[in-house]
């Protein structure tokens, strides 16, 4: 199910350190709703976000996020 259309997303910094174990992201994003989220209905506006990741790296694998 689609809860948003037209999403866009963009990164907007990448950190990772030789001989580190950590890698940082952020990114910003867009969309429009249109589908019921929670029990609220479609409103045709449109939302933007920011998120934030953060992973620990062990070995060549993600060990925590």
């Amino acid at each position: 199910m689609l809860l948003f259309a037209r999403v866009a997303i963009a990164p907007l910094f990448l950190y990772s350190g030789v001989g580190k174990v950590m890698a940082f992201t952020a990114t910003a994003g867009a969309a429009t709703h249109t589908q019921t989220v929670r029990g609220f209905a479609p409103t045709a506006r449109k939302i933007t976000f920011v998120t934030i990741d953060i992973w620990r790296v062990e070995g060549e694998k993600f060990a925590e996020h």
